[in-house]
């Protein structure tokens, strides 16, 4: 629909890739905050408490790793489908199916 009123395939492939990269830090915050916080938690838990070979350690190590795949992932999907999408024209991709 917004290329129906002027937006151009440029504008519309930078709105997407930062919509998609939105979503993706919103979850690594909430992963990063509420995640390990509910892990803290659970970890205080009198029955992990004395547990003998358990040890709670902090790291961020598994978000760091992961950021770089989400990154390119949050970027190939929405090109892949405004590309898929871009192959009819705008009076076709207006009509509701």
């Amino acid at each position: 629909m917004l290329n129906a009123i002027g937006m151009s395939g440029k504008q519309m492939k930078k709105m997407l890739i930062w919509e998609s990269a939105t979503y993706i830090g919103g979850a690594i915050v909430l992963t990063v905050t509420m995640g390990n916080l509910l892990g803290w938690l659970i970890c205080q838990a009198e029955i992990v408490k004395n547990q003998w070979a358990f040890i709670y350690h902090f790291t961020l190590v598994p978000v760091i790793v992961c950021l770089p795949l989400l990154i390119l992932v949050a970027i190939a999907i929405p090109l892949t489908f405004y590309k898929s999408i871009c192959k009819k024209s705008i009076v076709e991709r207006l009509r509701v199916e």
